[in-house]
């Protein structure tokens, strides 16, 4: 009799211990809400202003709370989103990298809407790009790209999955990938051309970058025909930013094949546009650029 009492009691004393550890978890989580909600409405407020020096310690002590409930719980997965945020708001890049890449390790991350998890990966490759990490910055790109396309394409318009392609193309760039790079831009650039025409003033800075990437391998005849093209389109569309850079590589281009009346005749035509336009700052670069061909002329 005794051991069924035992038994009994101690079947009633684990029963209790397993509801305060229900419990515990369940008041940590009413808790987390009532932290988490007016931290995440301040920060999101696009009219309002915060103190970091105030508002990123309350996320810590809520990010406590998110642990105590589950390392890999979707409330920490949240908490580690707005802090991340918060950090990217700061321009503290390395702390973005961090908290976000913490965020997207966790199963819970897909607690995370997709159209407020796609921000949170672009943020993290930005947030590379500025630190130079480039193979982080073009995997979390690339992340960006195909959370999209399991959307089927309703997270990001046209102008923005470009936009993240470019990005794309130029961590390549930065890494000494030509060749990938130059793959990752003639692929934008023909998306662009589908989308919007062969002529549109979108299509110069790929069209540029295309120009570089061909000249770095060697393909000097694929760049000029690029930097051709691109200098076409910014004439019509009027834009003498891109048309004198245009012009300023081609000129480049041509001292470097041994064209030397080619090169001079470019900056002769970069340095007319700008006193066409009575812009002496642009006036004044023109010529500097026009001398220093003549000084490298005078090395050869």
């Amino acid at each position: 009799m005794n051991g069924l009492l035992l038994l009994a009691g101690g079947a009633a004393l684990a029963l209790t211990f397993a509801t305060v550890r229900a419990a515990a978890p369940a008041a940590d989580k009413a808790v987390f809400e009532a932290r988490f909600t007016p931290l995440r409405a301040t920060v999101l407020d696009p009219g309002g202003s915060f103190r970091v020096s105030e508002i990123y310690p309350k996320l810590e002590a809520v990010e406590q709370v998110a642990r105590r409930i589950g390392a890999d719980s979707p409330e920490r997965a949240r908490v580690l989103d707005l802090m991340s945020l918060v950090r990217f708001k700061q321009e503290d890049f390395e702390g973005t990298v961090r908290l976000g890449d913490a965020c997207l390790a966790l199963d819970s991350v897909d607690a995370i809407p997709p159209a407020e998890r796609i921000l949170l990966i672009h943020r993290v490759a930005t947030s590379a790009e500025h630190l130079h990490r480039h193979a982080i910055a073009e995997a979390r790109y690339r992340a960006v790209l195909a959370l999209d396309a399991d959307a089927h394409g309703r997270l990001l318009d046209d102008a923005q999955r470009l936009g993240v392609q470019e990005r794309i193309g130029y961590v390549l760039h930065e890494a000494g990938r030509p060749a990938d790079a130059l793959a990752a831009n003639r692929a934008m650039l023909a998306q662009a051309e589908r989308l919007f025409g062969a002529d549109d003033d979108r299509l110069t800075t790929v069209l540029v970058n295309i120009a570089q990437n061909s000249y770095l391998l060697g393909r000097l005849d694929e760049s000029e025909a690029a930097l051709r093209r691109a200098l076409a389109i910014a004439r019509k569309a009027g834009d003498d930013d891109v048309a004198d850079d245009a012009l300023f590589q081609l000129g480049v281009l041509a001292f470097e094949r041994g064209d030397i009346d080619d090169a001079r005749r470019r900056m002769r035509e970069r340095t007319q546009a700008a006193a066409n336009a009575q812009d002496d700052e642009r006036l004044a670069r023109a010529k500097a650029d026009a001398a220093e061909l003549e000084r490298r002329i005078a090395k050869r």
